[in-house]
């Protein structure tokens, strides 16, 4: 569009806008943070893909298709600019707010189906990287899946049973009934939730043997999803505001913000704890011992090996460990056995290192010791 004059102030002839800002139009604030909000998690989900080439898991999938829902979510949001969301009520033209109302009524059905997906994965990737022979665990992971899913049901029927679509801009209570008091009910059950998903992993990595600074690093990543919380919490704070507002066109802007940032850090938060900086004190760990388990394998208990590979340089040296012993012959044999009798035959350590101990063994079986 040909811009010839913003609040009267004219500008040099030529001059073009995607979006204008002015006193009655705060549409442009909305384009850049939608824009943001798909670039991000697109950028983070392409980098997850990346990491995780040719190990993918149902996680990862999961979290594929919450990224095209959210990005479905958007058209929505780009289809209620174009019909004059983001103005305000006093140059609204009484045949926009039907399609403005329809727009944002699609944008939060496609929201809640992307959130709930994205805890999907997460909730996917507890359960397969604390995957053991421990029955508490496997009791832990499901029902923290369970209860991912649950919300997603859950906050559909409570948003959108009796609610008409067009009930953003009307006065009438009635299309919508206690519109606000069901985003309070979905608030507390998604913090309930993000809770969960910090909680349970963070007790879960209790009971790995590996140092409390890794362990620390660990429950870091999973906590980052809590800023998610606060997100949620802006939300509906600026949309409880919108319910007496004068102008109902520039009071539903801020809540359309915060709800496209809530939905971009929830995907970005799914792949945080995937990165390999996160899972790397996954690559040498043990199970404490507790009464309901089991000496466990190498693929039951490793999970950032079995999802992520082993780290070039760790399998190189490992690689070059076994050819050294197999050369050196007895020796070396010796001297890797003697290191390996510290080690609690019952105890599960990381693959790599599984491997090694197998191939040593294999050695000192076929020497012949001296008469």
């Amino acid at each position: 569009m040909n811009l010839t004059t913003v609040n009267g102030a004219p500008l040099p002839p030529g001059t073009y806008y995607f979006s204008r800002i002015s006193d009655t139009d705060h549409a442009g604030y909305v384009w850049i943070v939608a824009l943001l909000s798909l670039i991000y998690p697109f950028g983070t989900l392409l980098v997850r893909l990346n990491v995780r080439w040719g190990l993918y898991g149902s996680d990862d999938w999961a979290l594929l298709v919450a990224t095209l829902v959210a990005s479905c979510q958007h058209i929505p949001v780009f289809v209620g600019l174009k019909a004059g969301f983001g103005q305000s009520s006093k140059v609204l033209e009484r045949e926009q707010i039907p399609n403005i109302d329809e727009a944002l009524y699609a944008a939060e059905v496609l929201f809640i189906f992307a959130h709930t997906l994205s805890k999907v994965s997460l909730a996917l990737f507890v359960r397969r990287l604390f995957t053991h022979n421990r029955t508490l665990n496997a009791i832990l992971c499901w029902s923290l899946l369970g209860i991912t899913i649950a919300w997603g049901v859950i906050c559909v029927f409570v948003l959108f049973i009796n609610c008409s679509p067009h009930h953003f801009f009307s006065s009438e209570a009635a299309k919508c009934p206690s519109y606000l008091a069901r985003w309070r009910a979905v608030t507390a059950f998604d913090i309930i939730t993000e809770v969960g998903l910090m909680v349970v992993p963070s007790y879960l990595v209790s009971g790995v043997m590996i140092g409390s600074r890794p362990k620390l690093l660990v429950m870091v990543a999973f906590a980052s999803r809590l800023v998610s919380v606060g997100f949620s919490a802006e939300h509906l704070r600026r949309l409880s505001r919108t319910v007496d507002a004068d102008d109902k066109g520039m009071s539903f802007i801020l809540p359309a913000i915060w709800i496209q940032i809530w939905l971009a850090w929830s995907l970005i938060s799914a792949s945080i704890p995937s990165f390999r900086s996160f899972m790397k004190p996954f690559d040498n760990i043990s199970i404490a011992k507790t009464d309901d388990s089991h000496s466990a394998s190498r693929s039951e208990v490793n999970g950032a090996y079995l999802m992520m590979g082993p780290l070039k340089s760790s399998h190189r040296s490992h690689v070059a460990s076994g050819r050294s012993a197999a050369s050196l012959g007895t020796r070396t044999s010796v001297h890797h056995a003697h290191r390996d009798r510290g080690v609690d035959e019952n105890q599960s350590i990381s693959s790599e290192t599984g491997i090694i101990r197998k191939e040593v063994e294999w050695v000192i079986s076929h020497d012949r010791e001296p008469l």
